[in-house]
């Protein structure tokens, strides 16, 4: 570990690991803007998603033995002291950063995608185009988000709407800076006029504007509009709080500063599309937000899963197969997303809004391939042609309400 006699630097500030599970009581005590409170869950997620390269950051990339190590572990593998604090991982993440993860060297299509390049003015142009779409008579899933919405009990209770992973709009795609060379030793260039526009990223984003106004318009008072994500760049935040009518504030994602969690508290309106349970699971350490838009519990898709409950666990393990020494990792694996915590609040704590347009399949059909920002690099198509209304979340997002008494 960073502890062995070995200084290891660190390009993040850290504000302290918290290596136990937050008391909900204790946390919802505290102001929001308190430092203790800050402290308490930036600690936290600095514990828990210090192996999410998003969250790191893109000037990092995964190496083949992380990678490796990842496929090694199985469910079977899941040990009860997993779920009870160990101290000697508070000092790991810099020997964790060091040991796994390798600098981004410069022009490769990693270090291209790191720079987060886009043109401001077509992604501010995407979504005030796309919420003119959306609200076009006739949209099944606008018409449905708006009667949901307007089902929500004392409205009034929501303060703010707080996004998390919305995802970007707008993204260049790399070119070859030599066409010719071949190869690992091929450089790239980002190209800003080809790009992909994603059209579920644009449907989330107008869908946060959407709820902001009609809740504005329903209780007549200012709702705050907040969005992280570590996919946006410069470009994304001036295009977000530049827009005409409702703007989006920016948080910053950094390691070491969360505030797109930080900012979350019981007043909040929380959008987690994309980042699913994991995230969810965090917050229901310190917060009960008044309505979410999450990823649902699996039993909540399909009823046969009704036994389907994962241990809190605060760390694993895995083995180095060239040594067969254990490795101690912080956070959590995709074995255990649907937490025991997490089951215990949505189960009890939250209904499910039934008039919210959920889909009812995964994309992607043969016809929504070039809606996959992944799939199909192209030509950033004319306003007209960037639809927020084609495949907007995966098929198991509902909207959840807080029960209150």
């Amino acid at each position: 570990m960073a502890s062995q006699g070995q200084t290891v630097s660190s390009p993040f500030e850290y504000s302290g690991v918290e290596w136990n599970f937050l008391d909900l009581q204790e946390m919802r005590n505290y102001p929001v803007e308190s430092s203790e409170r800050k402290c308490k869950i930036i600690g936290r997620l600095n514990y828990f998603l210090f192996d999410n390269h998003l969250i790191r950051g893109h000037e990092f990339e995964d190496n083949k033995k992380w990678i490796h190590l990842l496929n090694t572990f199985e469910e079977k593998h899941i040990k009860t002291e997993y779920g009870r604090p160990n101290p000697e991982l508070e000092i790991l993440p810099e020997w964790f950063l060091a040991k796994f993860h390798s600098p981004t060297q410069k022009w490769t299509l990693e270090w291209v995608i790191a720079q987060k390049m886009s043109d401001d003015k077509i992604v501010k142009e995407t979504i005030e185009n796309g919420l003119n779409i959306w609200e076009t008579e006739g949209r099944t899933r606008a018409q449905k988000l708006r009667k949901a919405i307007d089902r929500l009990p004392q409205p009034q209770r929501i303060k703010k709407v707080v996004c998390i992973g919305l995802g970007a709009i707008c993204t260049c795609i790399a070119v070859p800076k030599n066409p010719e060379t071949q190869g690992n030793t091929q450089a790239w260039e980002p190209c800003i006029n080809k790009g992909v526009i994603s059209h579920p990223a644009l449907a989330q984003h107008v869908t946060a504007l959407v709820i902001v106004n009609q809740l504005q318009q329903k209780t007549g008072q200012i709702i705050d509009l907040y969005t992280g994500d570590p996919m946006y760049g410069e470009p994304h935040k001036k295009a977000l709080e530049s827009l005409n009518g409702t703007k989006f504030r920016v948080l910053r994602t950094d390691y070491g500063k969360h505030e797109h969690f930080t900012m979350i508290d019981d007043s909040t309106f929380l959008i987690a599309i994309c980042p699913g349970c994991e995230a969810i699971s965090l917050v229901s350490e310190y917060a009960r937000p008044v309505a979410m838009l999450c990823e649902s519990l699996s039993r909540h898709q399909d009823p046969s899963d009704f036994d389907k409950v994962d241990p809190d666990i605060l760390w694993y393990e895995l083995e180095d197969p060239g040594t067969g020494t254990k490795i101690k990792i912080p956070g959590t694996t995709d074995y255990c997303i649907e937490s025991k915590r997490l089951c215990d609040m949505l189960d009890n704590e939250y209904t499910i809004e039934e008039e919210f347009p959920h889909e009812e399949r995964f994309p992607l059909d043969e016809n929504e391939l070039d809606d996959d920002p992944c799939l199909a690099p192209h030509a950033i198509p004319p306003p007209g042609q960037r639809e927020p209304d084609k495949m907007c979340w995966n098929a198991g997002v509902r909207m959840y309400v807080r029960k209150d008494k």
